[in-house]
């Protein structure tokens, strides 16, 4: 009975609050993925999902392989597609569309993609929208900002231990300072 009184309001309150409210919260992507190994990695990530390339997350992706794109922009067909096939695959920014990389990375086989801008190295997201064309990707597509990519990119480039990773995490009734994440991320 509480929870139905608390719903009442909740529903009460959106509906004064205006349509605006309910545009945003739906236009609000943001979702987070947990890395199971290697151990000095093993933080909750914040990624932003593409708002017109590719589709959402249907399910959870568990203990599934984070792999470096070659060519790392995604921009032709990747020569790495033997390892990409069935896992989550990282791609540089630029050169090329979002929608392009979201696609070469679905041919090579990927269940998604994150793109990040590693060589910035910035905090920020970066709003993913698909080109002109009519073309269409059917994985999820999400940035990532450059500072957990940069850390992401070394580790797979320079170390020889694979990442796997959960994507997406469910942390919807979750407060944000129980989340574990990274010490070089800025809260």
């Amino acid at each position: 009975m509480f929870e139905l009184r608390i719903f009442r309001l909740l529903f009460a309150w959106l509906l004064l609050a205006g349509p605006s409210l309910l545009i945003e919260a739906a236009e609000s992507s943001i979702y987070f993925f947990h890395v199971v190994r290697p151990d000095y990695l093993s933080y909750s990530y914040e990624i932003q999902l593409a708002r017109n390339i590719g589709l959402d997350f249907s399910r959870e992706l568990k203990s599934v392989q984070l792999v470096y794109a070659s060519p790392d922009n995604a921009c032709s067909p990747l020569d790495n597609a033997e390892e990409i096939k069935g896992a989550v695959v990282l791609v540089e920014r630029g050169h090329c569309s979002f929608l392009t990389k979201a696609i070469e990375s679905e041919k090579a086989g990927a269940l998604a993609v994150l793109v990040t801008d590693s060589k910035g190295g910035g905090d920020e997201f970066i709003e993913m929208v698909a080109d002109e064309t009519t073309r269409k990707a059917y994985i999820p597509a999400a940035f990532m900002p450059g500072q957990n990519g940069k850390m992401f990119r070394q580790h797979l480039l320079y170390k020889s231990a694979p990442i796997f990773i959960n994507i997406p995490l469910n942390l919807t009734f979750t407060l944000l300072e129980n989340v574990r994440k990274p010490p070089w991320e800025l809260w």
